[in-house]
């Protein structure tokens, strides 16, 4: 069999003098020297190829740092920039919807002491729109809070920025 070779092929094998002297099993020519060697890239490195790939390693582990630091930068800014955003656009809604409150409120009470409730009637009303206005609020505010989250600064510290729950 041309394909497989036995141990008993080293019995027939035979070499040349002149070239290295090898242990491999014979060659279709019967020559232990023109046997087929699988020669690899890793076998016996130079000193020279060795600090190359030390450096070569330095040189991306510096490079994937520096990667890493610019998102961290970017996602800290943005975090930044968020929060500003946020407290303005709170503080800015919490006035305009305090002034829209009130008129809106005083309308309705200038509208029910002109219809001729009673004071206490009035504010009963009042007290009712207000809490249910409360509760509205109230139920947007949690349902809205389960989609803060601190997941990008924290996927950033360990290296996962941009990578999505499921990869």
């Amino acid at each position: 069999m041309p394909g497989k070779m036995s141990p008993s092929d080293f019995a027939r094998a035979s070499f040349r003098p002149e070239r290295p002297v090898s242990f491999c099993p014979t060659s279709d020519t019967g020559w232990v020297s023109d046997c087929s060697k699988d020669v690899s890239i890793h076998d016996d490195p130079t000193f020279s190829e060795t600090k190359a790939a030390i450096e070569n390693m330095f040189a991306h582990k510096r490079d994937q740092f520096d990667s890493f630091k610019t998102v961290l930068g970017a996602e800290t800014a943005l975090v930044k920039k968020s929060f500003i955003i946020t407290a303005v656009g709170l503080a800015g809604v919490f006035i305009l919807a305090c002034f829209c409150w009130l008129i809106v409120g005083a309308a309705i009470g200038i509208g029910l002491d002109r219809a001729g409730t009673p004071l206490w009637g009035t504010t009963l009303i009042l007290l009712a729109i207000n809490g249910v206005g409360i509760a509205v609020c109230t139920k947007a505010v949690k349902e809205s809070y389960r989609h803060v989250s601190f997941m990008p600064i924290l996927q950033a510290l360990t290296g996962h920025a941009g990578k999505s729950q499921k990869e």
